[in-house]
Order: C-alpha cells, then structure tokens, then sequence
C-alpha cells in the first residue's frame, strides 16, 4: 500500500516528489479517464510531451494537466464524473481563469488523483499565469498519440514552441536573484521536456510555428532553443524578442497582475501554516462541489482513532481545505482551560487524592468533597471545550471544509465515551447542582440534535484491544466496546470497519468508504 500513516507522517500534504516513487505504476483510473474521454469523442491532450512527465500525472505523482476543447466541456465534466472524478472549486484567491479541478481517489494505491482540466493555454509565472495563448484549436487539430499509447500530445513542433513560450513567462525577479547565487532558474521539468522535443521536433516546423503564432522576429531567438540546451540567459533573450507579441495575450496588467500574484502566493503560505500550526476555520484553497461534509471516528481504546483520522486528514489535505477536530478528554489536543487541571490531577494522585473523570459512576460514588470539586470542575471545562469545538467544526462545515473528528460528544451513555458527566447531579436537590448539570449537558445534547454526516464505527474485539491498549484493562476495553455498539445517529450514515486488520488494510477501507460519501 503507497500510503501508510508512516508516510503521510514523513512528507508534509500536498508535497511531491520530483522523480516517480520506486515501483510507482500507472493509475487505472487516470488511464480509464484517458478511454472514457476517447469512447465520448472528447478531444484533448496532455500539456507535457515527454513520457517520464505523462507517466508522473498518470502515477498520481504530479497533477495530470489536460487540455480539453471548450465546446465539449459538458461532455467532459460527465466523463470525469462516470470515471469517478469530484469537481472542487478553488476558493477566489487560489482561482486560475478556464481551469478546474477534479479529484479521484486511487483504490489500488491510495494516491489522489488531480486532473487540472484546461479550456484555455493560461501560463505565466507561478500564482498568476496572466498569459493567454490562443493556440488551442492548433494544438487539438494537431495532437498525435503519446509514445507510451496513454492518451494524445500535441504535435512535437508545436509543443516546443508552446514549452519555451511557458518557461519564459514563468521567469520572475528571484529567478534572476537566485541564478547570481548558482541557482538554475529553469524548473528541472522543463529542462528534462525540452530535451526530449528538441530530439524528436522538426526544427523548420517548429521556425514556422513561431512564426506564424509569435512573428519573424523572434524566430531567430527560437532557433537557439531549439539548437541548443535549455538555459536561462537563451530563454531571457527569447522573451525579449517576444515581449511586444506576448504583452497582447496578457490578461491583466502590470500592477494589477503584480498585486494578484502576490495575493494568491500569501493564500498559498497561509495554506501552509494553517496545515502546520494554525487551525482555521475558513476554505484558503479549495472545496468540493457538493458542500462540506463531517466524519466523525468512534470506536474503544486500542480502535485506532486517532492514528486513522491524522492519515486521512493527510491524504485528503494534499488538495482540500480540511479541519481535524479532537473531541477526547484524554492527551489529545485540548483547551489552555484544562491544562491547570490535568496538572492539579497529577499532583493529587500524588497525594493520594486522585480522581478518574471518565468514571463517573464511581466518582459519584466516592462522595469526598475533593474528588467531587475536581470531577465538577474537570466536566465543566470539557463541556466549554466541546462547545466550542462543536462551533468551530460546524462553521468549517458549512463553509464547505471537510470536517474530521477523532470522537464525538453523545448523550446516550452518560460518565463515559464522550457523554456527560454530571447528568448524576441533574435530579440532586441542589438547585446550583442542578443547574451545573444542565449546563455541562446542553453541548452533548446539541451533538445529539446535530449528529455528523458520516459516523465511521471502528470495531475491534477485546482481545484486540487489549493487546493493543493494556493500560484500559479487559473488562473497561468490553464495556466501551459494548458501548460504542449501542451509540445510534439518527440522520447520519454509519460505515461499520473491521479495526482488528493491519493498519494497511483498515486504512484502505475508511479512505474508500470516507471517499465515496464526500
């Protein structure tokens, strides 16, 4: 399996290597995409010429960029979707002109696929792409099919043209900074497609081409290119020769197009540090189309809630806006509220004051008043802390995010597996007791009223759990799982996993099963 926890633990979401993995294969479902759109009639080609690039987007290691003829988008959007593909929509800041994004996910080697479908030849320099090249009937009219027979490549002459044409719009000021201090300045994929066009394109065909779609003039700077290797001082040369023909295809100008560029690449850092560190509420890149959706984990100790819940959250935040909720009471992440109580907790065990706070029936069995102040004030902060958990995932759902949470506040069993706590105070003869009581209830009654979309219930047996999970206990381990058996969600769907398999498998299962309900 491609994806393990392991994995998604090493490499950051959303980062890809250059080279494709060892032992890496070809997609079947982008290679079923790539049938589906020709049994349709559906003309289109890939952007990248080379094979080893074809193969990338294929293997779901890049995105696989197609460009696709407008007049059939309908046709093409239907094709994606019977293939298994999800349209996301880019939030404002993010969003490229004739471009969209759709996402499939890969059984076989739980990779995520990313078919960016142009309409129209958008490049440019990262985050802005302001040029449009208005050679897309020439490139259809001319496609031919890729060496490796997956799918159609524009003609080799023209997509030299196409490639310089990219690469010198794609060069900005740092590019230039950082070539003084040895850096290449020229992405290592460009580099690596221009050497295999320039072995197969024909060079007069290619002259003519530039002439045609750029004018003379900058022929003679194109036959550099194309007699010669990839640099940056031949491609600068190029570009000024272009720049009158090219500032005709601009799409915005140069301040406006300076002030987007920067905006989208803030976007894009904010992305980064709202994976890492921050926790924001809000869609920075993209959603899917059909609205934001809930996943809730549930299952005993030693069910491995929170192991799944990080893997697909790592999976699914390569390419959406995705927000992680912990709703446990344990070492979890947790309010600055509890913080000074875990710690008093720690003391008083020392002294031989201890509390348990997920055993409620025996804390109100133990009536010392010590026990009884911690237990109320340990089950008023967690009722705060979900409260404003429940706010939090909510607003992200309804925002279109996927929420994932590890557990999910319930009001069926009181004392244990995220209920309430003090629901044995709520008939005390103590109106200020009471009154605590139904204000430590009212969150977990919410969740009742609003359960989530999805409830993955992990199942394992005892002995499983156990083994995994000794501290809990064998009889505590069969209580919670006889518990979370019992948990009923009115409104949401239940997916029932097998928890007792290798993580590999049980990993499989919930990425396919979370995936088909998005």
């Amino acid at each position: 399996m491609a994806h393990t926890v392991e994995a998604a633990r090493a490499d950051p979401p959303g980062h890809r290597s250059s080279a494709v993995p060892a032992g890496a294969t070809v997609s079947r479902v982008a290679l079923t995409l790539l049938e589906t759109l020709d049994r349709a009639g559906i003309r289109y080609c890939h952007w990248k010429s080379d094979p080893r690039g074809i193969d990338e987007a294929l293997s779901g290691v890049s995105d696989l960029d197609l460009l696709i003829d407008h007049a059939q988008a309908q046709a093409a959007g239907a094709a994606l979707a019977r293939c298994g593909f999800k349209r996301a929509v880019a939030t404002p800041a993010m969003r490229h002109p004739a471009v969209e994004d759709y996402l499939a996910l890969d059984a076989d080697t739980s990779r995520l696929l990313h078919c960016h479908v142009h309409y129209r030849l958008v490049v440019g320099e990262p985050y802005l792409k302001g040029y449009h090249l208005p050679w897309e009937e020439r490139f259809l009219a001319t496609r031919r099919p890729a060496a490796s027979g997956s799918g159609w490549v524009p003609d080799p002459a023209l997509a030299m043209l196409f490639l310089c044409t990219r690469a010198a719009t794609r060069v900005r000021f740092r590019d230039l900074a950082g070539a003084l201090f040895g850096r290449p300045g020229i992405a290592p994929g460009a580099a690596r497609e221009h050497s295999w066009l320039r072995q197969r394109a024909d060079r007069v065909a290619a002259a003519a081409w530039c002439t045609e779609l750029l004018g003379a003039r900058v022929t003679p700077a194109f036959g550099t290119l194309l007699a010669g290797e990839l640099t940056l001082s031949r491609l600068l040369a190029f570009r000024r020769s272009a720049r009158d023909a090219l500032r005709s295809f601009r799409e915005s100008g140069p301040l406006a197009g300076r002030l987007l560029a920067w905006r989208r690449e803030l976007a894009a850092g904010v992305v980064k540090l709202n994976r890492r560190r921050w926790r924001i509420a809000r869609p920075i890149r993209r959603t899917l189309t059909n609205g934001g959706v809930m996943v809730a984990f549930l299952g005993s100790d030693g069910a491995g809630k929170s192991t799944l819940t990080r893997a697909l959250a790592a999976l699914l935040a390569q390419k959406l806006d995705v927000f992680l909720m912990y709703f446990g009471s344990g070492d979890g992440p947790g309010s600055l509220l509890r913080w000074p109580l875990r710690l008093a907790r720690r003391v008083g065990a020392g002294l031989g004051l201890g509390w348990r706070p997920a055993g409620q029936e025996r804390a109100a069995r133990r009536s010392g008043p010590v026990r009884s102040l911690g237990l109320v004030l340990w089950a008023l902060t967690l009722a705060v802390e979900k409260r404003r958990k429940l706010r939090a995932s909510w607003r992200a759902r309804s925002r279109g995010m996927i929420v994932l949470t590890d557990r999910y506040p319930q009001a069926q069993l009181a004392g244990f597996n995220d209920g309430p706590l003090l629901a044995h105070l709520a008939t005390h003869r103590n109106v200020v007791l009471r009154a605590l009581a139904r204000f430590e209830a009212a969150p977990y009654h919410w969740a009742a009223r609003h359960p989530p979309d999805v409830i993955v219930k992990l199942t394992v047996t005892r002995e499983t759990a156990t083994r995994r999970k000794p501290e809990t206990g064998a009889h505590e381990v069969q209580r919670r799982i006889a518990a979370i058996s019992t948990l009923a969600f009115p409104g949401a769907t239940v997916v029932q996993i097998d928890a007792d398999r290798s993580l590999e498998h049980v990993l499989r299962d919930v990425e396919g099963a979370v995936w088909s309900h998005l």
